[in-house]
């Protein structure tokens, strides 16, 4: 099992709970949650017991499969040992969010399997009497229980705004990582994945960085150990909740996502998916939020993801990342419902840079390439950011194979008839380099 704690343990008899688990397994992983289902996932010395413990806690979600045999106190069969393990659980967040004053989220989410009824299910005493009061599903329908889970995990998939701009639909919120790892699971960086969905270039630069040799569209060569079929940020408890922006990915794996998702959700759609010029993005904003970057008078800690504690400790021109992790982190989308925009559009400035679909022109020549159009522009500035270091346009320029921990993307819906003309859009006029990473 990866080190990285399960957005959902599933627990079910294997006696008749087998199959239908491996369903819904299955269900789970294609729409993007990483599952804990059977102790195979365990790494031989572990100890049982104290591990299901500790993936159960790490655990957003927890879905016992309620059938005839689940209940069974047989100390080989683990199922019901598990669900005591998650009241534990349960009753030690409801504590948590009630001394926060906050309301408790839902932690176990039932399933009934098999008996009609909860009645109907063998006389295990406890076992009643924790379900009776409880909102159990049915299993007879597998696609209408997974969307019931996806709503109590409050995800939105793939969520757009109503309206659009010459044509082009935007993102409400920047792309999350439930929605990235649908794009994993469906072997986005698997050789096939790679051959079908990404660019030449992108093919290049990514087996480039996988094999830890240098390439002129990246910064340097990959220095980290982490896992390197998913974003860097994959791993990481503090950036790989359901609803926070994907992080860590380049330029190319973004572009890899919005093929993908083209030739998936919206393969006989009139729309096709890709970033953002930044023309686009910038219509985006609103007055407000265009004054938040031109005036002196900066937003509140309430309207936008910014790192506002010990701002006076920061310098404007260089911010201590490590510093800054340890005060912010990009934040759950609908978290900052100030920072909505006019047309719809959240955390636009703030929370996380977003890769813009063109690159910068007119040429600049860099010294470790002359090939123009190698510098990709992020937007937006992030939560590592302080107001001070807000301008307009919110712009900074990075190697378009370079990845990091408040970097991530937004998509748009562009009409196919209008494709050609959305296209690579160039910006008119000098372009300020500044610092290049």
């Amino acid at each position: 099992m990866r080190s990285r704690p399960p957005d959902i343990f599933i627990s079910y008899s294997h006696r008749d709970g087998f199959d239908f688990a491996k369903e819904l397994h299955a269900a789970l992983i294609a729409r993007g949650f990483f599952v804990f289902h059977d102790t195979t996932y365990l790494q031989p010395g572990e100890r049982v017991r104290e591990k299901l413990f500790e993936c159960i806690c790490s655990s957003r979600l927890y879905i016992p499969i309620i059938t005839e045999n689940f209940g069974d106190l047989d100390p080989k069969r683990w199922a019901y040992t598990e669900f005591k393990m998650a009241l534990q659980e349960e009753s030690r967040r409801t504590e948590k969010s009630l001394a926060l004053k906050e309301c408790p989220e839902p932690f176990i989410f039932p399933i009934v399997h098999g008996p009609k009824d909860i009645d109907d299910l063998k006389d295990y005493h406890d076992l009643h009497e924790q379900l009776k009061n409880r909102l159990c599903k049915r299993s007879t329908d597998l696609k209408k229980i997974v969307n019931e889970i996806v709503a109590a995990a409050g995800i939105v998939e793939d969520s757009f705004v109503d309206t659009s701009l010459n044509g082009v639909v935007a993102g409400r919120f920047p792309v999350t990582n439930v929605e990235y790892r649908r794009f994993i699971n469906d072997g986005g960086y698997r050789n096939q994945g790679v051959e079908d969905w990404w660019s030449q270039t992108g093919r290049e630069v990514w087996r480039s960085y996988v094999a830890r040799r240098s390439h002129k569209y990246l910064w340097s060569k990959r220095t980290e150990d982490s896992v390197i079929d998913e974003s860097l940020t994959g791993s990481n408890l503090r950036f790989n909740a359901f609803n926070q922006p994907v992080t860590g990915v380049c330029y190319f794996e973004a572009q890899a996502y919005c093929r993908w998702l083209t030739e998936t959700k919206f393969k006989d759609s009139q729309y096709m998916v890709r970033l953002p010029t930044e023309a686009e993005w910038l219509s985006m904003l609103s007055k407000k939020q265009k004054e938040f970057l031109s005036n002196p008078e900066r937003p509140s800690e309430k309207a936008i993801n910014l790192l506002f504690s010990r701002q006076n400790e920061l310098l404007p021109d260089k911010i201590d990342l490590e510093l800054a992790a340890k005060i912010e982190y990009p934040s759950l989308f609908g978290q900052y419902p100030k920072s909505r925009s006019h047309i719809g559009c959240y955390d636009l400035i703030g929370n996380v840079w977003e890769w813009a679909h063109d690159f910068v022109t007119p040429y600049i020549a860099l010294s470790k390439s002359r090939d123009e159009g190698n510098v990709g522009k992020i937007l937006g500035n992030c939560c590592f950011d302080i107001p001070k270091r807000l301008q307009h346009p919110p712009r900074e320029l990075r190697y378009p194979g370079y990845r990091h921990n408040v970097i991530g993307f937004r998509v748009v819906l562009v009409e196919r008839r209008w494709w050609k003309r959305c296209v690579e859009k160039h910006e008119k006029g000098p372009v300020r380099l500044g610092n290049v990473a």
